[in-house]
């Protein structure tokens, strides 16, 4: 599987697990563990934040 399909993949599970109702502490691990997949897959840029003079 292609990262960009991976990506897409994990995103979409964590919306599923976000708009589940009363989620089990399985689910809360699960969602845990995804955040720190895509931690993974992102590439944080904060340059668009700073004001270069």
């Amino acid at each position: 599987m292609k990262t960009e399909e991976q990506y897409d993949v994990i995103l979409k599970r964590i919306i599923m697990l976000l708009n589940t109702d009363n989620r089990s502490d399985i689910q809360e691990d699960e969602l845990l563990n995804l955040y720190q997949q895509i931690e993974n897959y992102t590439i944080f840029d904060f340059t668009h934040f700073t004001n270069s003079n």
